[in-house]
């Protein structure tokens, strides 16, 4: 296949579960990377599908579109994809081409809800998609970390494997690649004299524990204390009874307009806030709270997730901004509470808003278009941990 100018790649991103955060990330990324873009892309629903039988989709589209004159130089797939399985679909050139596989997250470590049982076939899809990849991306170095000490127990599983040797290419393939955001430092001024606003940016699903941060902010608003709180994210029906104890403690002291889908609403939204919670069971990057630091608000984090990543590394500390699992947020908060009032985090506040900048697309992408160009050429691209 001809290539065009030769610092200029043909990337062809195969998104089979187009969710709202996964064309973000390829929106931002197209936008501000120096190579050429192709997009197929599946409605971000019914995933277990989605992995199943994406690639009996794709495959017939991008033969349709290869026969139509379309060429490409990388493929970039989702880990949603089965790209072994897709491959075994297209025809000599097109399996020739390198790929590059991305997880945002994983079936393999993210937390189960109630009596649900892991299904190992996913596991397995992740792992015929590294393999079948010149280079597999995570989005952080705590999700790439998590994914390779959990999976020597699945394949401990599989009769006559040689386990040592897939791990070994796995780790190999694997490198970290942060996502990236457009938006722009915040100058709001920290709140004085007036209410401050906790924000409380995920949707309304077990692995965000909605559970615990309806018992947090309760439990302070019955000690007294005095602060608004901003729910954003979707919700289904079941976080109507939680939207309602709060509503009933906080009553004009709660905004929960939910999934805010126009994005310069979304960014106003979470401008005027003073404290960024989060209540996870389970992050591998935390997109959203990125996006609240870079406005300025204080986090209010666990510390056994991804978020410590986001945090300059003189900060990512507990008790300061990042809750103990044992000990729960609350006092956490009620400390950024008090320390907003104050007025006295103003020098950390710029040295976390300034430390975002390294997430900015403006300047990671940069490392993508560079790591992209190593795969294509054969060389190991590097790793942001």
């Amino acid at each position: 296949m001809g290539r065009l100018a030769m610092d200029t790649l043909r990337i062809l991103a195969l998104e089979p579960y187009a969710a709202v955060s996964h064309q973000t990330f390829l929106d931002g990324l197209e936008e501000y990377s120096s190579h050429r873009w192709t997009r197929i892309e599946l409605p971000g629903h019914h995933w277990k599908w989605r992995m199943r039988t994406s690639s009996l989709i794709l495959a017939p589209e991008i033969v349709s579109r290869w026969q139509e004159g379309e060429q490409w130089d990388l493929i970039f797939a989702s880990e949603y994809l089965n790209l072994a399985e897709l491959i075994s679909l297209l025809p000599v050139p097109l399996k020739e081409l390198p790929t590059v596989t991305f997880f945002h997250e994983n079936q393999l470590t993210f937390p189960l809800q109630g009596d649900e049982r892991r299904d190992v076939h996913f596991t397995l899809t992740h792992v015929h998609s590294i393999l079948a990849s010149r280079s597999s991306w995570f989005n952080s170095a705590y999700h790439r970390n998590q994914f390779l000490q959990a999976l020597p127990a699945v394949l401990d599983q599989v009769p006559g494997l040689d386990t040592s040797s897939v791990l070994r290419e796995v780790r190999a393939s694997s490198r970290v690649m942060y996502l990236g955001t457009a938006v722009e430092i915040g100058n709001v001024p920290p709140c004085r004299g007036q209410i401050p606003i906790v924000l409380w940016p995920h949707r309304w699903e077990y692995d965000k524990d909605p559970e615990l941060m309806v018992d947090t902010v309760l439990a302070l608003r019955e000690e007294g204390l005095n602060f608004r709180l901003r729910l954003l994210g979707p919700r289904s029906s079941a976080g109507q009874p939680g939207i309602e104890k709060i509503s009933r403690a906080f009553g004009d002291d709660l905004e929960a307009p939910g999934f805010l889908p126009d994005r310069n609403e979304y960014i106003a939204a979470i401008s005027g806030c003073d404290i960024v919670l989060s209540t996870a069971r389970h992050e591998f990057f935390g997109i959203a709270v990125l996006e609240g630091l870079r406005r300025g608000a204080m986090p209010v984090l666990p510390s056994d997730l991804a978020y410590r990543e986001l945090l300059p590394p003189g900060l990512a500390t507990p008790s300061r901004y990042l809750w103990e699992r044992s000990d729960g947020p609350a006092a956490t908060l009620k400390r950024a509470l008090s320390t907003i009032e104050g007025g006295s985090w103003l020098e950390e506040r710029q040295q976390i808003v300034e430390g975002t900048d390294r997430f900015c697309w403006s300047s990671l992408a940069g490392a993508y278009d560079e790591a992209f160009s190593s795969v294509v050429s054969g060389e190991i691209p590097a790793s942001f941990s």
